[in-house]
C-alpha cells in the first residue's frame, strides 16, 4: 500500500462517521414520528455507539477501527431494514451508503496497518 493509504482510509472513515451522525441526528429530530419515539431516547440509541471509538478514530487505533467496522455493520442492518419501510426510503438508503463507505474505510485501513507492519 502506498504511505497515504492510512489517511487516506482514515479520513474516509471519518467523513462516514460525521455523515452517519448528521443523517441520524436529522432523521431522529425531524422525519421521525414523535407520537411513537421520544426525541432523547432515540438520538441516545442512535448516536451514542457512534460515540464509542470517535477518539480512537481520530488517533487512528486500530482497534478503534475494529469496533467501527462492527458497528457499521449494525448500522448497515438496520438501513436495509428501514429502506423498507414506506417514506424513509432516502434516509435509509443514505444510512447504507454511509455505513458501506465507513466500512469500507475501516477495512481498508486495517489492511493498510497491516500492510506497513509487514512491509516496512
Amino acid at each position: 500500500m502506498k504511505p497515504g493509504s492510512l489517511i487516506f482510509f482514515q479520513r474516509l472513515t471519518l467523513a462516514s462517521w460525521a455523515g452517519l451522525a448528521g443523517l441520524l441526528f436529522i432523521w431522529n429530530t425531524f422525519l421521525i414520528d414523535r407520537h411513537l419515539h421520544s426525541l432523547a431516547g432515540s438520538l441516545l440509541i442512535a448516536l451514542i455507539p457512534l460515540s464509542i471509538p470517535l477518539r480512537g478514530l481520530l488517533e487512528g487505533r486500530a482497534r478503534a477501527f475494529i469496533l467501527a467496522a462492527l458497528l457499521s455493520l449494525l448500522y448497515f442492518m438496520h438501513g436495509v431494514t428501514e429502506v423498507f419501510e414506506p417514506g424513509d426510503d432516502l434516509a435509509a438508503t443514505l444510512e447504507i451508503a454511509f455505513s458501506l463507505s465507513g466500512f469500507i474505510g475501516t477495512t481498508g485501513f486495517a489492511h493498510a496497518v497491516n500492510a506497513s507492519r509487514t512491509h516496512g
